[in-house]
């Protein structure tokens, strides 16, 4: 159909002297394809092909099963079979790269050419322990690796492997649950695993894939030689393809015909209104295609005579914000209109009443410009969901973004309030004291320049620019614990899990709303906390390198400094586990993405200011960096960035403080 399948070697480069010596080999060019994590994965799916839908997943599930069968009937054993060397182009056709690793053998002596590599979490669990350089590999063994990529293409990226603990101590990495057999969608045994709370239902696979599951990651752990082949599987695939249903709400919506209703509306619910297969109208809106209900009410929004809400019985084309806008700008032009008339007829009676013209042309002017202010007035909406005052000076600060030299010191605290806590300035950072046993240390980042973003990474990483930190200003050394947060805020998020565990399920306005609150407890020390803004984030995430992270470019140190996909299980862990960057700050890849300060804008670094940028003036969403533990080592870079509205609250996100204080304050 076009694709290459196997990219396998052309030709043999060789020195051009007498020796003839081979120093390569010609590869075919593959044009116009990506990692298939990048398909699995809805976040990036969405950002690179995002009308891949669930039939292509699974066509190229179907296609990657029938390149390894090519290649088991032929003799030959990929034997490092994971997610890195396979890549998917956007009509599903699967390419198979890293040729070179593969098994081999002379078909003349009978020497075997061994794979000498392998990926622990894409390893069968009879191998671990082995020396891959001493270990024939066989056919079975590629078969669990193309089980798991197949169940992360079915599953949206969920490893088979992935559960949450449900035992003491910490989780264990893919490693241990793969030499212990421990698959949480078993039948034969009970496990101290349940299923990952946002993983898509067992249920949404079709009964017979489900079967060669159990069979590969079940039996074949008891019996290597019972997991499904590869040709089996694609025979499967093929009849439960022709056996999908289209979703009547959502065109982009396919299942199998086992299901009674839509399993993709479900999860959509489920996830608050992000949907993995959005249709093109929300597409072309927003990352985040719906607003996701908040668990807990948050006091109305203060009414706007002069921007009124849509009826809720209204078409759905009649409540789309630009058409509200539009019909607010007719409204404004018809007044206008009607005022422009009224003045002509008076102009008309009284053509030589110079005196009288003056103050309609006057009005006209101010009721004109008080329009524009209205409509260019740099404060969000959704500012106004909150009631406190002392919220709103907060915001206002923010949006300011207030010099440490115009920093005021707060006043007394009010009788009646919390203590204020202790705090400890030295030369490299601060500690905040909230009580006895619960303290935030910050690190003193120096100012300082830096090159922000990346010309290899998405679209909205590009273009790289240098930036410029003129001030210095504090950043958390961990991100914020639910400790902390409790300690703050007076109450639990709802999703505790220890008092070391990064607080998530946190909203942009309520992270907002922690800082205000720590400022006002901090009274009367000069110091003013708020969320980092982007620049910031990724100036002290870098800390003076200019990699993709801040140990480096190799990806397989990741694990040393941030829980990933990879290592993690899916879930985050306590802070401060992972080694930290060379600024002493943690967990500034992986573990929980991070909210920042600025508003989200795509082409936003190409009119970047270069000294102390604060972000555009407005957007549909706040800043989210850093990664979480479920995503994949691309998406945990220091460049990488994406958004969320600032009301979502979601599992995969919290944030860490910043501070600044007053200058020559000690």
């Amino acid at each position: 159909q076009g694709g290459v399948s196997i990219a396998w070697p052309v030709d043999i480069l060789e020195t051009t002297d007498r020796l003839s010596r081979v120093v390569g080999f010609l590869m075919p060019r593959v044009k116009d394809v990506r990692p298939v994590f990048e398909y699995y994965n809805p976040k990036s799916r969405q950002a690179h092909c995002p009308q891949f839908d669930y039939r292509y997943l699974h066509r190229t599930a179907r296609n990657l099963a029938a390149a390894v069968a090519a290649l088991h009937a032929r003799g030959y054993v990929v034997g490092d079979l994971n997610q890195s060397n396979i890549l998917v182009s956007q009509r599903a056709l699967v390419t198979l790269v890293d040729t070179d690793s593969f098994q081999v053998r002379d078909p003349q002596s009978g020497e075997v050419l061994r794979c000498l590599v392998g990926k622990p979490e894409f390893t069968p669990p009879e191998l671990y322990g082995c020396r891959f350089s001493e270990v024939d590999r066989r056919v079975e063994h590629d078969l669990f690796g193309l089980a798991i990529l197949i169940f992360q293409l079915l599953m949206e990226g969920t490893h088979p492997f992935a559960g949450v603990f449900l035992g003491p101590g910490d989780p264990p990495p893919y490693e241990e649950r793969i030499r212990a057999g421990d698959f949480p969608y078993g039948t034969s045994r009970k496990l101290p695993y349940a299923p990952m709370p946002f993983a898509p239902p067992w249920e949404l696979l079709h009964p017979t894939v489900r079967a060669l599951f159990i069979r590969c990651f079940e039996d074949g752990y008891r019996c290597p030689t019972a997991r499904p082949d590869a040709t089996c599987w694609r025979s499967a695939l093929d009849e439960i393809e022709a056996c999908f249903t289209r979703c009547t709400r959502n065109a982009q919506h396919w299942y199998g015909n086992h299901l009674a209703s839509c399993p993709w509306c479900e999860r959509t619910q489920r996830l608050g209104g992000y949907d993995p297969f959005p249709t093109r109208g929300v597409l072309g809106r927003a990352v985040h295609p719906r607003r996701r209900p908040l668990p807990r009410p948050l006091p109305p929004a203060r009414p706007s005579p002069r921007r009124p809400a849509p009826a809720a019985g209204w078409p759905k084309w009649a409540r789309h914000p630009w058409v509200v806008r539009l019909a607010a700008w007719v409204r404004v032009a018809f007044a206008y209109l009607v005022a422009a008339l009224i003045h002509l007829w008076h102009w008309a009676v009284q053509f030589y009443d110079i005196i009288e013209r003056i103050p309609a042309v006057v009005a006209a002017m101010v009721g004109f410009l008080a329009l524009l202010a209205y409509y260019y007035y740099p404060h969000s909406l959704v500012y106004r969901k909150f009631p406190s005052p002392e919220i709103e000076r907060q915001i206002e600060a923010l949006e300011k973004h207030i010099h440490p030299s115009e920093f005021q010191a707060p006043g007394p605290s009010q009788p009646g309030t919390v203590s204020p806590p202790r705090v400890e300035n030295s030369s490299t950072g601060l500690t905040v004291h909230l009580d006895r046993e619960v303290s935030i240390e910050l690190v003193r980042i120096p100012p300082g320049s830096f090159v922000m973003g990346a010309d290899d990474g998405n679209d909205s990483e590009r273009p790289a620019h240098r930036i410029r930190i003129t001030r210095p200003f504090y950043l958390a050394k961990h991100e914020i614990t639910q400790q902390q947060w409790t300690a703050v805020m007076g109450q639990s998020p709802g999703n505790y899990r220890g008092p070391s565990y990064p607080v998530t399920n946190v909203s942009w306005i309520e992270c907002v709303e922690f800082a205000a609150r720590l400022t006002a407890r901090v009274k009367p020390y000069p110091i003013h906390f708020r969320l980092p803004t982007e620049a910031e984030w990724e100036y002290a995430c870098r800390a003076g390198s200019s990699a993709k992270w801040s140990f480096g470019d190799d990806s397989r140190l990741l694990g040393q400094f941030a829980w990933y996909a990879d290592n993690s299980g899916g879930a985050a862990h306590p802070v401060g586990q992972k080694n930290p960057n060379a600024w002493k700050l943690y967990d500034m890849h992986g573990n929980v993405a991070e909210w920042c300060q600025d508003w989200f804008d795509g082409h936003y670094y190409r009119r970047s200011p270069p000294d102390d940028p604060i972000g555009p003036f407005k957007g549909t969403g706040r800043v989210i960096r850093g990664g979480s533990a479920g995503d994949w080592p691309p998406n945990t870079r220091s460049a990488f960035r994406y958004q969320a509205n600032p009301d979502y609250r979601m599992e995969t996100v919290g944030f860490r403080i910043a501070a600044t204080a007053a200058e020559g304050w000690r």
